[in-house]
């Protein structure tokens, strides 16, 4: 037969060689992604961490192998710092202090909270913060659900667990015949009632829960509260008998 010819190359194919090409520009990254993964054992990423131990990760530091000693560069997005002086060699090792603080326990008796020994207390009721309640004790007069924050010397701070408290109306009823009169006063009341003589102890709270005054020996004839060095404005009388508590709520006017 004779030979014939087309006006078209016989020979590459364009398309098979296309195809070709565009499988090897898939597999072979991909084989090189996969196969470095696979000899890696580096720790890179905080979650890999967090999934292999339950040990708590507090803080990153992050790290630079730069030698320079500026902190924060412009138009730079890394952070390194160099410790020491311009003598100090880049591969000197430092030591980092990290310090870590106990969430506080809230106990609770009478309702007054009670926060576990810090430096600093804050408290909290249903996520607000109760302006002035920065001591360690806390009398609660309304129903909440209640935190502490603590701070240490180190500027370290947690938050303890919730703590729910429901707490009745002010001069509610209560099998303790106690009064306080005058109410409002200029500065001395008087506990009035049959049971004044089995007061156990009284304690007088301004309107942040702060404990001003204790009074423990309270009969028919020793039965003053004097708030005469006091300001101005509302104040609380707690008292205790036979396992019982009532709260007074009493005016200072002068």
């Amino acid at each position: 037969s004779y030979a014939q010819s087309t006006k078209k190359p016989v020979s590459p194919q364009r398309m098979i060689v296309y195809i070709i090409a565009a499988f090897l520009g898939i597999l072979i990254p991909i084989s090189f992604i996969t196969a470095k993964e696979m000899f890696n054992n580096k720790i890179l990423y905080r979650k890999e961490i967090e999934e292999l131990t339950e040990i708590p990760v507090i803080g990153e530091i992050a790290h630079d192998n730069s030698k320079k000693q500026l902190v924060i560069e412009a138009g730079k997005r890394s952070i390194h710092a160099v410790f020491g002086n311009t003598n100090t060699c880049a591969n000197a090792a430092t030591t980092v202090v990290v310090n870590t603080i106990v969430p506080p326990i809230i106990t609770e008796s009478s309702f007054t909270l009670s926060s576990s020994v810090s430096n600093f207390y804050q408290w909290y009721n249903s996520g607000l913060l109760i302006p002035g309640a920065t001591q360690q004790n806390y009398a609660v007069f309304t129903t909440g659900n209640y935190v502490v924050e603590i701070t240490d010397v180190n500027g370290c701070s947690a938050f303890s667990d919730t703590i729910y408290l429901f707490v009745a109306s002010l001069d509610e009823k209560t099998n303790l015949d106690v009064n306080v009169y005058p109410n409002p006063s200029n500065g001395i009341f008087q506990l009035i009632g049959s049971a004044v003589n089995e007061i156990e102890q009284i304690e007088v709270l301004d309107v942040t829960g702060r404990i001003i005054q204790t009074y423990s020996e309270i009969d028919a004839t020793n039965n003053n509260i004097d708030l005469t060095k006091e300001e101005n404005g509302t104040y609380y009388l707690r008292i205790l008998s036979r396992g019982e508590s009532t709260i007074k709520r009493i005016m200072l006017v002068k």
